[in-house]
């Protein structure tokens, strides 16, 4: 038996299935050799990067369990029997359980697992890049902000919901784990830049909003501009103020540094709503610090 050692390249995220070794082997004296190619199935997950966040705008009351209220039944009202315990002050006689009640001399109710729906939700829209290389581009740096905000989250008890762009609709991952959250990230494939972006974020929010509960927080991370990203937001009716992660695409192009950033980070100020938490991510920026601090919009 031969035992080797090799190393995988992985220049970027993405999950990488096989690995190539070529294997030689030579005769006594060097007279022969003979090799052969063999591809060893060991994939390899590598998600996005995560940078540390001292604070996120998600409200207190969305870092809370949620719970869906639902009408009790007997049967088919979406609901799992989870057991039986005693009557407590405030239980509906609806779920009293009869015959245990009879047997033991007191009152016994019918228990049932309710529903867990999320209160916050992050919404991933980040169209194909114009600027920027492999390793640094708007998406690139868009999938680490929200790598770092569902490591956020996940830090302070919460389990957010995911909306990304699949197939050219939308998905929300309704009952993912942090891990299956962040492989979403991992194999994000970017759209092509539709001629109405703010349609496919309006349409994102509004399937995020029916997959959380009412008054839950979220956050939208898109590189698109200021004008769609502000009509994609027109209509949005979750209760807190959502946070805008905006990672602006042409820092990553050849003529930022000419005036124009100021430009751009204006405009998203002045379109956005007044009560949203901007953040503006750009070419070099450390994206711990950066999402820890959003512009003051209302001062402005």
């Amino acid at each position: 038996s031969v035992e080797v050692a090799y190393e995988q390249p992985a220049p970027g995220r993405g999950v990488y299935e096989t690995a190539r070794l070529d294997v030689s082997t030579g005769g006594f004296f060097g007279l022969s050799r003979a090799s052969r190619e063999e591809t060893v199935a060991s994939p390899m997950v590598v998600y996005p990067s995560i940078q540390r966040i001292a604070r996120f705008p998600f409200e207190q009351m969305a870092l809370e369990p949620g719970f869906e209220n639902a009408e009790w039944s007997r049967k088919g009202g979406g609901q799992e029997y989870f057991g039986v315990r005693e009557y407590t002050r405030g239980d509906s006689l609806r779920h009293i359980h009869w015959k245990s009640s009879a047997r033991l001399g007191q009152l016994i109710v019918k228990e049932y697992q309710r529903e867990y729906r999320s209160t916050a939700v992050v919404v991933v829209m980040l169209f194909e890049p114009a600027f920027g290389d492999s390793r640094s581009n708007s998406v690139e740096d868009g999938l680490r902000c929200a790598a770092s905000i569902l490591d956020y989250y996940q830090a302070e008890g919460g389990m957010p919901r995911l909306a990304v762009p699949v197939g050219g609709s939308v998905e929300v991952l309704t009952q993912a784990s942090f891990r299956e959250n962040l492989y979403a990230l991992a194999v994000y494939r970017a759209p092509e830049r539709p001629t109405d972006a703010s349609r496919s974020i309006a349409e994102a929010l509004y399937l995020a909003e029916r997959a959380t509960a009412p008054g839950s927080a979220v956050a939208l991370v898109t590189n698109a501009g200021a004008g769609l990203i502000s009509a994609g937001l027109e209509g949005i009716s979750m209760g807190e103020p959502p946070a805008v992660v905006a990672v602006v695409d042409g820092s990553y192009g050849p003529d930022w540094d000419t005036g124009r950033s100021i430009l751009e980070v204006e405009e998203l100020i002045v379109k956005l709503p007044r009560d949203a938490h901007l953040f503006v991510m750009t070419r070099g920026q450390e994206i711990g610090s950066c999402l820890s601090a959003p512009l003051d919009t209302t001062k402005r």
